[in-house]
């Protein structure tokens, strides 16, 4: 090393220092590009639940003031969910279409996906909701049963609530992945 590259380094340094101060009473910071100096891989390879299983969770049903026990969505549920209330039109005799997302039916799924009381997965729960709301057992789909039990409103927090659980921090990130999804590639 030369006397200039040493001299940089110091400069850098006092630099460094000098913006970042440290008290007495703080550790000192590892230096590492983590934070916490912590080895990702290791947490990875150690964790039993790391298997892409589901994260249970609670949503808070305010007008009746319980709690409904809700889960992450798997990505196969996320694309079908996706796919189920995209719909394509072909703008006039191009080759390209606009995809648009029918958001009712979209949150309606989510909710009668993750929700695990009351299970609408379960043929006997739809069964005995179809004849409480006297509608026909063929007419008692996704968006109609949740819409006879939540709020519009009700219904978009739960759904967000689940996205959140499935690991979407922001709306932007939700929506890079219904585009992406709707394209057919990966996220």
């Amino acid at each position: 090393m030369t006397s200039n590259a040493k001299i940089n380094d110091d400069a850098a340094s006092s630099l460094a220092s000098a913006l970042n101060p440290q008290r007495d009473d703080e550790e000192p910071q590892p230096k590492t590009f983590y934070s916490k100096n912590v080895n990702v891989f290791d947490v990875i390879m150690k964790d039993d639940k790391i298997d892409g299983e589901p994260i249970d969770g609670i949503w808070y049903w305010a007008r009746k003031e319980v709690d409904v026990p809700i889960r992450s969505l798997g990505p196969e549920e996320f694309k079908r969910i996706t796919d189920n209330n995209t719909k394509k039109t072909r703008i006039g005799r191009s080759t390209q279409y606009n995809t648009e997302l029918e958001i009712r039916g979209y949150n309606a799924e989510i909710v009668a996906t993750v929700c695990g009381d009351p299970n609408f997965q379960n043929p006997s729960v739809r069964k005995d909701f179809a004849k409480k709301f006297g509608i026909s057992e063929e007419g008692a789909q996704d968006i109609v049963l949740v819409e006879k039990i939540w709020l519009i409103g009700e219904i978009a927090s739960m759904a967000m609530k689940v996205l959140d659980l499935t690991g979407f921090t922001d709306e932007d990130e939700i929506v890079k992945a219904l585009k992406d999804s709707s394209s057919g590639e990966t996220t």
